[in-house]
């Protein structure tokens, strides 16, 4: 996904990786600077955590894990995703 100046990818591991700007924090990762590859979110590697979708924007990006939990990046205060509901239903999502 491209979100102006961001790049937000999902592999076949449902993992996230993202690169380009880094303002704001809106690239998810500790740091707020500028990655030129991409660079894997470390919050959605593990356990029950992989994503299943993702959108990208100019100033945040939307994220869906397996659980259903709906997150945003940028990060919060306390330098985690933002998460902002649950229970959604991936496979429906779209219809």
């Amino acid at each position: 996904m491209n979100g102006c100046g961001l790049q937000v990818v999902l592999d076949r591991k449902d993992r996230i990786f993202t690169w380009g700007f880094g303002g704001y924090g809106r690239l998810g990762h500790d740091e707020n600077k500028d990655e030129l590859v991409p660079r894997l979110l470390k919050f959605f590697d593990g356990p029950n955590r992989g994503a299943v979708m993702i959108a990208a924007g100019s100033t945040f990006s939307i994220t869906v894990n397996k659980l259903g939990e709906l997150t945003t990046l940028p990060q919060d205060v306390s330098k985690r995703p933002f998460c902002i509901g649950w229970n959604i239903e991936p496979k429906n999502a779209l219809q």
